[in-house]
């Protein structure tokens, strides 16, 4: 009988590899099922600052801060993170309309899916108005209407709207009204506005209008009220003694100016005051009027803009109005 012998480690290394071989198993990680959005933040203010989201659930709860200067935008590109081997669609940076119901869907690695749903909370101001007391307004005149949360930059327009959406943009008669808008009843270009009944509508300068829930101006058919307004192009200096022409608008033959008004700030006092000018008269085509500076006249002082240069009418013999002329951003200068 034949025997075989094996080398003592011979039987060692086939013992370890039967052993080996028989306990050799693989391992797979599972998918991950997480589908969380962990983080979702704007920049805004030029990227100066961040406006964080804020997820309850299914939402983004979104606040845009209260500000006439930083209204909301129509498109941002958020960053986001979400949960670990989990994809965001639209991708995080990419542009997205920034309005309730916009969504985001999160897929897990094993192929679940959450949608997530913005919810927009506007904390942006608009102008609205403070009430809607109805006014008479003649052309030509300078009127109020009351607001809150205008522009500090006086950037708010103001239109009058009728029954057929027919917008008549009337002119601003200060470069900021605090707590309301001053302007005189009157377009851009002098035309006029048609009598009736409107509705007054701000829009700043976003182009976001506001709109009253009432017809609360009434344009008037009485006479267009005259007044001065300014078209030159750099400041105007004047000496004692001279003569200076400006444009005027609705004048004629019918109306009279029995008084006009410089006013300045008085450099001594730092309180406002007035030099009453000379009227001189106007041109053939009643769109020019002449006043003169008094020979005594202060010197160094400039046309403040509120009320400007003022002129009292009067419109066949009677007393008509006192009219002030509106912000320009060219002055009038009295000089030695």
């Amino acid at each position: 009988m034949k025997k075989y012998l094996y080398p003592v480690a011979y039987l060692f290394l086939l013992i370890g590899t039967g052993v080996l071989g028989s306990c050799s198993k693989e391992y797979e990680t599972a998918p991950t099922p997480y589908t969380e959005i962990t983080s979702f933040k704007i920049g805004y203010y030029n990227g100066q600052d961040t406006i964080a989201g804020i997820i309850d659930g299914s939402t983004i709860h979104i606040v845009w801060p209260g500000s006439t200067e930083w209204p909301i935008p129509e498109t941002v590109n958020p960053e986001i993170t979400v949960s670990r081997n989990a994809t965001v669609s639209p991708a995080s940076g990419a542009s997205i309309p920034l309005e309730d119901g916009t969504t985001y869907t999160v897929t897990a690695q094993n192929g679940t899916a959450k949608t997530y749903t913005i919810k927009l909370i506007n904390g942006a101001l608009l102008p609205s108005f403070v009430d809607e007391t109805a006014i008479n307004v003649q052309v030509g005149a300078k009127y109020t209407i009351n607001l809150f949360n205008t522009a500090g930059d006086g950037s708010d327009s103001l239109f009058l709207v009728n029954d057929n959406n027919e917008e008549f943009k009337v002119i601003h008669s200060a470069q900021v009204s605090v707590g309301g808008i001053n302007f005189i009843a009157d377009q851009p270009d002098g035309s006029g506005i048609p009598a009736g009944d409107y509705y007054a509508k701000v829009v700043n300068k976003y182009n976001v209008p506001v709109k009253s829930s009432t017809k609360m101006i009434t344009v008037t058919e009485e006479p267009s009220v005259p007044y001065i307004y300014f078209n030159h192009t750099q400041t105007i200096e004047v000496k004692r003694g001279e003569t200076f022409t400006v444009p005027i608008r609705h004048y004629g033959e019918q109306y009279s100016i029995n008084r006009s008004r410089f006013y300045y700030i008085d450099p001594g006092t730092g309180y406002i005051s007035f030099l009453t000018l000379n009227y001189m008269g106007a041109n053939e085509a009643y769109n020019e009027v002449s006043f003169q500076v008094p020979a005594d006249a202060p010197t160094g002082i400039n046309l403040e803009s509120d009320p400007g240069l003022q002129i009292r009418l009067t419109y066949q013999g009677s007393n008509l109005a006192t009219n002030g002329t509106g912000y320009y951003p060219h002055n009038i200068k009295i000089v030695e």
